[in-house]
């Protein structure tokens, strides 16, 4: 998954519990947390709620309210991630850079639990057995980008690392962290091991404007549209190319939005006027495999998997996409999209 990136943790637990019925504001919770599998952040009746997604029943309600305090940063979002061994963490910016207040979502015991706080101005990316905040060199009081790398059994920074790039977007996985940027010479790349804090700068990626990064595998994937050719009508045609350690994926047309990778496949939402393609390309060779088209979708703020299903967020709408069968269901969510990590 990518994140675009625009924190020391503190130890203690803050039980939220969380009743289904009339919650904070009077926003009405629903109690489905069994069959939600998908979380993201939705704003209702003014407040940010945790909403549960649940892709059999195509039904989204609101479980909880994110807590809120008078230092929070009204003027950004929170942000919502979901670890490698998949658990929820909110992120809840405060003003002036102060550190942000963190909780997992426990959907056992259906409360949020405190973690305490990070270090302001960075998002959390997961890396294997890491949870690294990458912050960019614009928040930076040394003028640096760089990237904490945080054990989530306990919380502890164990490394902070310099990044040779500016993260204008940034994605982990089980190998590590990949963070990059674009700019007039092409997309730069860098992939950061949370296990040990050494970095590797890739060689530039030439001519592309890249959109979306994928980093689970072993061979990072960049997602876009050639600079020089680009349009936003007609038809998608995707095409892979290998660049040294790199994979590239174009769009002869539209943006690509969303972009994930397994050791078989790669599924790339690619937003056009007034729909957006969910496209499944064979790993190695690029064929495709399946297409489904999703007409009143504008573009895709947040993809995942569930079983067979993938999970697409935008706006005010949620649809389930089953690739296999060209079946899709869209549904609407309880309020507007705020994150969907």
């Amino acid at each position: 998954m990518i994140r675009r990136v625009l924190p020391a943790l503190a130890a203690g637990a803050l039980m939220l519990p969380l009743a289904a019925c009339d919650g904070p504001g009077g926003v009405e919770l629903g109690h489905n947390w069994e069959g939600s599998k998908v979380f993201v952040l939705t704003k209702v009746s003014g407040l940010s709620t945790i909403t549960g997604i649940d892709p059999a029943s195509h039904t989204a309600e609101p479980l909880a309210a994110v807590p809120t305090q008078s230092d929070d940063d009204d003027t950004a979002s929170p942000q919502i991630t979901k670890t490698t061994d998949g658990r929820w963490i909110v992120t809840v910016p405060r003003k002036n850079g102060r550190p942000s207040r963190l909780y997992e979502v426990n959907t056992k015991d259906q409360v949020l639990d405190g973690l305490g706080t990070a270090e302001g101005g960075r998002v959390l990316i997961p890396t294997g057995d890491y949870v690294t905040a990458v912050g960019d060199k614009a928040t930076s009081s040394t003028g640096k980008a760089t990237a904490l790398v945080y054990d989530p059994a306990t919380w502890q920074v164990k490394r902070d690392v310099t990044l040779p790039v500016n993260p204008g977007l940034a994605a982990g996985g089980t190998p590590g962290l990949c963070v990059g940027d674009n700019s007039t010479n092409g997309f730069t790349l860098a992939v950061v091991s949370p296990k040990n804090g050494t970095v590797k700068a890739l060689p530039q990626v030439p001519k592309t404007e890249v959109q979306a990064l994928d980093c689970s595998t072993s061979r990072p994937l960049l997602a876009g549209s050639p600079t020089a050719t680009s349009t936003s009508t007609g038809t998608a045609t995707l095409h892979l190319a290998k660049q040294g350690e790199i994979d590239v994926l174009t769009t002869s047309t539209g943006r690509i939005d969303r972009v994930a990778v397994d050791s078989t496949s790669i599924t790339a939402a690619v937003s056009l006027p007034g729909h957006v393609e969910l496209v499944e390309l064979d790993r190695s060779t690029g064929k495709e495999l399946h297409r489904t088209r999703l007409d009143g979708m504008a573009a895709t703020d947040g993809m995942r998997k569930t079983g067979k299903d993938w999970v697409l967020t935008s706006g005010d709408s949620a649809v389930t996409v089953d690739l296999g069968r060209g079946k899709a269901t869209t549904f609407t969510l309880p309020g507007q999209l705020l994150n969907a990590g």
